[in-house]
């Protein structure tokens, strides 16, 4: 049987895979920053540090709740 997209379970891993994409996009951009010949800061506004610590939390917490 199909799954509807509206059931919350589908919403709650939409969120968590778009958690593990933008953590990813950050830690790339770190890593690149880091290795390049002039290793730049990696500079973040107030609001992409929350938004990266909400999205960091979230992948924990999903984590911890389906996986453990």
């Amino acid at each position: 049987m199909l799954r509807k997209m509206t059931n919350i379970e589908t919403i709650y891993l939409f969120m968590f895979i778009f958690s593990i994409l933008s953590v990813f996009r950050v830690v790339v951009k770190f890593i690149f920053s880091l290795l390049q010949t002039s290793p730049e800061r990696l500079v973040m506004s107030n609001r992409e540090i929350l938004f990266q610590g909400i999205t960091l939390s979230y992948v924990i917490t999903y984590t911890i709740q389906n996986f453990l």
